[in-house]
């Protein structure tokens, strides 16, 4: 889905699962200040956040539902 080697702005992100560029920075705020694993990993480059494909693929295996509700690999990174 995304390329590895790849860094992806919040807005491409967003655009790509499709979700609300104010959900990845709520996911965000969860990280930092509830310690909870919200949303994928991200980097901060002088106050830019990008996403590195590499995790946004492990973010999109974690929360793969299979055919009938079944968790397919949650927790597989």
């Amino acid at each position: 889905m995304f390329t590895n080697n790849h860094y992806y702005t919040e807005s491409e992100v967003a655009e790509a699962l499709p979700i609300a560029v104010g959900t990845l920075r709520n996911w965000r705020y969860l990280r930092k200040t509830k310690g909870k694993d919200a949303g994928p990993a991200y980097c901060k480059f002088g106050g830019k956040v990008v996403y590195l494909g590499e995790h946004l693929n492990a973010f999109v295996r974690r929360n793969m539902i299979g055919a009938g509700g079944q968790i397919v690999s949650k927790g597989a990174a």
